[in-house]
């Protein structure tokens, strides 16, 4: 497995990271170029700022069964899903999830890039 660190040893690398309650906690300035926006818009937020809106739910739904069980159907795999720009564009990226332990704490990554 991937540890969620590993997409922050290059800042060149597009990811994004999010605790257990799905709030950003760590950007690259790379990702923030791309996507338009700046690291003090995004960490804090919840990580749905970053998905449109209609698939909130489905996000909520599957974040939350794998943070209280463990069991995962879309981590370590290319998944094409559209994404939100801080201009409020939608975009089509690929998404490559990751999830492990920082310091006893639950943690997910990403490392998104646009198609």
């Amino acid at each position: 497995m991937i540890h969620p660190l590993t997409f922050f040893k290059h800042p060149e690398t597009p990811a994004v990271m999010a605790d257990e309650r799905g709030f950003l906690i760590e950007v690259t300035s790379s990702f923030c170029e791309q996507f338009h926006w700046t690291r003090e818009q995004l960490i804090g937020m919840p990580i749905t700022v970053l998905i449109p809106p209609e698939l909130h739910d489905a996000h909520h739904l599957g974040f939350s069964s794998f943070v209280t069980t463990g069991k995962h159907s879309i981590l370590e795999q290319e998944l094409d899903l559209e994404l939100m720009t801080g201009r409020g564009e939608r975009l089509l990226a690929s998404h490559f999830i990751v999830a492990g332990e920082i310091n006893g704490q639950k943690r997910i990554a990403a490392r998104i890039t646009a198609r």
